[in-house]
């Protein structure tokens, strides 16, 4: 893919860009977004913490209901 200055982007920026925002959090976001020249780098950076953060999200809902779920059960076992 061709950037606006003419140069070549490559694969590798979106990975590393997505992976520091995955792994690395809200730093990792704002050190891509501060530190990268790339724009398409930072993109994938916000795009990897808000999959993040979308995980983070779904994970604690599914606990909770499953938490619940095994509550019940053993109020109903028990009584």
């Amino acid at each position: 893919m061709q950037t606006i200055d003419g140069q070549q982007q490559g694969e590798g920026t979106k990975i590393g860009g997505f992976a520091a925002g995955f792994f690395g959090g809200l730093i990792g976001a704002l050190l891509v977004h501060f530190l990268a020249k790339s724009p398409v780098t930072k993109k994938f950076a916000w795009i990897g913490l808000g999959v993040a953060i979308a995980l983070i999200v779904v994970l604690m809902i599914l606990s909770i209901v499953l938490a619940a779920a095994s509550t019940t059960t053993a109020i109903v076992v028990f009584s």
